[in-house]
């Protein structure tokens, strides 16, 4: 292979040890799909050891390495770096509260028609699947008018929850 059409694979790496990353601590094992939170990275990379081991994977050299950067890239720029000492900034979309507004009124809408009657678990753990699956569900940095939505679409789903919830990002899709 040239040099020119050669991609380097850049890891990264939290810009501060000593600050827990926004969210705490967290992985999704790409062969699995298992996801994992824990309150520090030895926890974290202990609980992935096991899976891994458990279910007969391969374990990388530097397994914490590894789930650092998988958090470096899920998480707001500006918290990591580059093995370059450049800060990283892809993949995060902040979005503005014209958007916020926007995306909850669509919610409030459909909540209205649906005559706020929720759906069924069943169809609800079925949408959220699709959702965590798609290209549009992205990461978010959160400005305040973002977590003041948060909560307005957290009371009309009147506290139920799925098993994907914290998989669930941001819905690209309505803001383009």
């Amino acid at each position: 292979m040239d040099t020119d059409s050669e991609i380097e694979f850049v890891m990264l790496r939290f810009a501060k040890k000593n600050v827990t990353p926004p969210g705490s601590y967290r992985y999704q094992d790409p062969d699995t799909n298992q996801y994992f939170e824990a309150p520090h990275m030895m926890k974290l990379a202990s609980d992935v050891r096991k899976h891994r081991t458990a279910n007969k994977l391969e374990l990388p050299d530097d397994l914490s390495a590894v789930i650092e950067d998988w958090m470096c890239r899920h998480l707001p720029s500006g918290i990591c770096r580059d093995e370059h000492g450049r800060m990283a900034s892809s993949g995060i979309h902040y979005y503005t509260a014209e958007t916020s507004v926007r995306q909850t009124s669509i919610a409030v809408r459909i909540m209205r028609a649906a005559k706020r009657n929720p759906v069924k678990i069943e169809d609800a753990e079925n949408r959220a699947i699709l959702c965590v699956a798609c290209e549009y569900n992205l990461p978010m940095a959160g400005c305040m008018s973002c977590r003041g939505v948060k909560d307005i679409i957290d009371g009309m789903r009147h506290g139920k929850n799925t098993s994907q919830d914290l998989l669930l990002q941001v819905c690209g899709f309505l803001v383009y």
